[in-house]
């Protein structure tokens, strides 16, 4: 008989692991792609993603802002954060792109009724996910470098306060003369400087103590009709009186944190302002002009920062409310006569633009005066916005136009302030440091600083209800240009052994922190 044989043993089949899904739900490299390519567009959209993320973060870490800033610069570190918010914008770009591209490949291309809605759907958000990472890319310093860069000049200048007696105290002209002790003409500047400056609550006593003794330290050296260069100096100069009043002047304004002046002394420090207004409104001219000295026949001692000066004084105490209510205040024509004499005495240049020289009734023919143009800009629109420039509203439109072209985009010899060496300024030649008939008295050759007067004239002119919409949008950019050469003006001050360049600073800084409050609320 046949041996039977045992049946075929059956293999028994193990049951599919849960975890397998089937194959139509199983993600497979899309036909004719590389896995490498996929795996680029995986790392690359993670990539981006981390990118955005350490963009956000790094600026904002504190030993590093202190390194970078040290190390390089802080231009260099301004520059780094702009970088680091375009890097954190086209990194979440490029996350989005990289994962829309891998959904498509690995599953929407597999379903073809879902291409089209796909396609639509990513792209209709695409303009959602651009203005959420603009929004949040990395706020600019510029707000806070102020703060910080207005805290370094105000260390700077208490560094070099100087204490003149139980009582008084005051500022070196330089810090490497300081045993000549401190000058009335600095203190003047210094004091307006800070006082222009918004105040801190950590620091305002401190800052009161010393304006009150600064002050303190003006009035004790005062000649019988005001100050002049030298301490104890007979003659003395309009500009000089100009910058005490301005700071007397600024002492009188409100304070949210500390006054200088207690509700007791108020009343003398406004006699004390008044005194010297009223020396003022006798110096000035038939014509409205200003001179170094007390006005003569001679309409050529008329000087255009005599002028500015005296009228900066005038602006600074009708903007105090204790001032302006007082029934003493009768200067409101003095200041429409002075800049009636300003917009008829500014100069036309080489390439046809108007500006302003030191001395009006000589033409220069060597480039520009920036600094002094500023100033007179800086005044004329506090003075449109406080009392109007009526006849001269079209004459100072078409110079605020020019003015602000040139800032921006430069003319012949004129260099845009994007461009512009911050030392490029212009000074009192010797031709014109004289008076005619006045042998005795020699005009100090000041140097006129472009950048803290451009700082305060833009921010002055941004307060104006009658720009049209391109000047609007230019002084924005010109602004944000300054803005940015902030911290590169800061570090001058500060390797500066000259206090004056700081005080005015400090002044251009001031205005233009204020008046950002004010449109900025």
């Amino acid at each position: 008989m046949p041996e039977k044989k045992p049946p075929p043993k059956v293999e028994k089949q193990s049951p599919p692991k849960v975890t397998e899904l089937p194959a139509a739900y199983v993600a497979e490299p899309a036909a004719g792609l590389p896995p490498w390519f996929l795996k680029s567009i995986a790392w690359t959209g993670a990539l981006g993603v981390l990118t955005a993320n350490l963009s956000v973060l790094l600026p904002h870490i504190a030993a590093l802002r202190t390194a970078l800033q040290e190390s390089f610069g802080l231009i260099a570190f301004e520059s780094f954060s702009t970088f680091a918010g375009a890097l954190m914008v086209l990194g979440l770009g490029a996350g989005y792109f990289c994962g829309c591209a891998l959904l498509y490949f690995l599953w929407v291309r597999k379903q073809p009724r879902f291409k089209l809605p796909f396609l639509i759907g990513a792209g209709a958000l695409a303009p959602f996910v651009l203005f959420f990472s603009l929004s949040l890319r990395p706020a600019s310093d510029l707000g806070p470098m102020q703060s910080e860069r207005l805290a370094e000049l105000l260390a700077m200048v208490d560094q070099n306060y100087v204490s003149a007696g139980a009582e008084h105290g005051g500022y070196w002209f330089a810090t490497d003369n300081a045993s000549m002790g401190p000058q009335g003409w600095t203190t003047a500047q210094v004091v307006s400087g800070v006082l222009q400056a918004p105040s801190s609550v950590e620091g305002r006593a401190q800052t009161v103590e010393r304006v009150r003794r600064s002050l303190a330290y003006i009035e004790s050296i005062r000649q019988p009709n005001g100050w002049g260069y030298q301490d104890g100096a007979r003659t003395t100069v309009t500009e000089i009186i100009g910058w005490v009043t301005t700071a007397e002047a600024l002492a009188l304004h409100p304070d949210p944190h500390q006054p200088v002046w207690t509700p007791a002394e108020e009343g003398p420090a406004r006699d004390r302002l008044f005194t010297d207004l009223h020396e003022l409104a006798g110096r000035q001219h038939a014509d409205g002009g200003w001179g170094p000295l007390s006005p003569t026949a001679e309409r050529e001692h008329q000087r255009t920062y005599s002028t500015v000066v005296s009228m900066m004084a005038f602006l600074a105490a009708r903007d105090a409310d204790l001032v302006r209510g007082d029934a003493r205040w009768t200067y409101d024509n003095d200041i429409r006569r002075g800049a009636r004499w300003l917009m008829l005495n500014a100069t036309e240049g080489q390439e046809g633009a108007k500006g302003w020289w030191p001395n009006p009734y000589v033409r220069r023919t060597d480039g520009d005066c920036l600094g002094l143009t500023s100033q007179v800009m800086y005044v004329l629109a506090h003075v449109d916005r406080a009392l109007g420039l009526r006849p001269y509203d079209a004459a100072f439109a078409e110079l605020r136009t020019g003015y602000l072209e040139r800032l921006r985009e430069g003319d012949g010899q004129f260099a845009s302030i994007q461009k512009r060496p911050l030392d490029m300024n212009c000074q009192l030649q010797d031709s014109e440091s004289y008076l005619f008939g006045q042998p005795d008295f020699t005009l100090e050759r000041s140097t006129f600083l472009w950048y803290p007067w451009t700082v305060a004239a833009v921010s002055e002119l941004s307060r104006s209800t009658k720009l049209s919409a391109d000047e609007r949008r230019r002084l924005d950019v010109l602004d944000d240009i300054l803005t940015r050469r902030l911290p590169e003006m800061t570090q001058k001050d500060l390797e500066n052994t000259v206090l004056y360049p700081t005080a005015e600073t400090l002044f251009g800084l001031g205005v233009r922190m204020r008046n950002d409050a004010v449109l900025n609320p």
